[in-house]
């Protein structure tokens, strides 16, 4: 659902609404602009047959791409990979907050990311692994570095 005019380039971001039409705004790194603006200027035009569309993305019909789309470009990219496991939205966005997390960064700044209400809604996230568990205590933990076993 997301618009043209949500995107602004300059800034790396987008206006994204989530449930309950909440607003946030999500970040992209500089090197996708090149994408999108040869996306705005060589191709979006393709797809939009009635020249009226405020979608960002189009399907092949001309009207806003679908959840169901974006699943199918999924599991083609995957066809050409060598994982063979199927990968979904969701999971993507898992391990968007998993790897935050494993590399330190506040789980508040994670319930913003993905937009949550809760932060209960992101504690699931938090599953965190033994080796990750180690090195925060050895990094914090005021005699780890007096002690070393």
């Amino acid at each position: 659902s997301l618009n043209i005019i949500d995107l602004d380039i300059q800034a790396n971001c987008i206006r994204v609404f989530g449930k309950g039409k909440k607003e946030r705004m999500v970040f992209f790194l500089k090197s996708v602009n090149p994408f999108l603006i040869d996306y705005l200027e060589n191709y979006r035009s393709k797809f939009d047959l009635n020249n009226s569309q405020d979608a960002l993305f189009l399907g092949s019909k001309g009207g806003r791409i679908t959840s169901r789309a974006i699943e199918d470009i999924l599991n083609a990219r995957m066809k050409n990979s060598s994982l063979s496991f199927k990968v979904t939205p969701h999971m993507l966005r898992h391990t968007f907050a998993t790897n935050l997390l494993n590399n330190e960064v506040d789980l508040k700044i994670v319930q913003e990311l993905l937009g949550h209400a809760s932060l209960a809604a992101t504690q699931i996230y938090t599953h965190v692994s033994k080796e990750r568990l180690k090195k925060v205590y050895e990094k914090t933990h005021p005699l780890a570095k007096v002690i070393k076993s």
